[in-house]
């Protein structure tokens, strides 16, 4: 509904974008975002806006620097509340993703480059709730590319299927919390106090570590 791209200091502030999941006429597909915020984006805050009942994402970040997500609020959306693919420097904080669901993954926040090309750094995510997502309230999948500098602090869980999780080499060994013993989404609310991922070893497609 609103692509920013090529751009530098935006922000955009309150309102509601509403899209067609309940009006929707093919059932194939996962795209049809909220916000997509793409390359050459860079300082840009979005702060007080709601994402509810896209057919894809919430909110997507795919090349850009320095993004600020503020109080928003992503519900109801089909694919994921947030997708980051490729960003450096995210802070993300006092904001709500719940009830995603609809084709997988399905979770609050998802962070998965799409390739080798692809990185994703210096991500904060913190003060936040992650409610009732089909899928993980966090997903930090760190397959095919450099996942780094990831903090995920003080944030709230319930109903999830999994409250966070972490995959892939290019991570997961270098996870400061013990992602496994979060355990399931049925119980009260489980405050995740800290995971850092700092550094990475990543197979590359060859099967060169570095």
């Amino acid at each position: 509904m609103l692509r920013i791209a090529n751009v530098s200091n935006v922000a955009v502030i309150g309102g509601t974008l509403e899209g067609d999941r309940n009006q929707h006429s093919g059932k194939d597909g996962e795209w049809g975002m909220g916000i997509w915020i793409g390359e050459g984006a860079e300082h840009v805050t979005i702060s007080g806006v709601a994402a509810l009942k896209m057919w894809g994402d919430g909110f997507y970040i795919k090349g850009a620097n320095d993004v600020r997500l503020c109080s928003v609020v992503a519900e109801n959306n089909r694919r994921q509340g947030l997708s980051i693919i490729q960003v450096n420097g995210l802070e993300i904080r006092n904001s709500t993703f719940k009830n995603t669901h609809g084709t997988r993954p399905s979770a609050g926040i998802d962070i998965e480059p799409d390739n080798d090309e692809q990185h994703v750094a210096n991500v904060r995510i913190h003060d936040s709730k992650f409610l009732d997502n089909a899928g993980a309230g966090i997903a930090v999948v760190a397959k095919k590319s450099l996942v780094s500098n990831i903090e995920i602090t003080r944030n709230q869980f319930f109903g999830n299927l999994h409250p966070l999780i972490v995959k892939g080499a290019c991570g997961r060994e270098n996870a400061a919390y013990d992602t496994e013993q979060l355990g399931g989404g049925g119980f009260a609310y489980i405050d995740v106090t800290e995971l850092v991922i700092a550094q990475n070893k990543c197979l590359r497609p060859r099967g060169r570590r570095q």
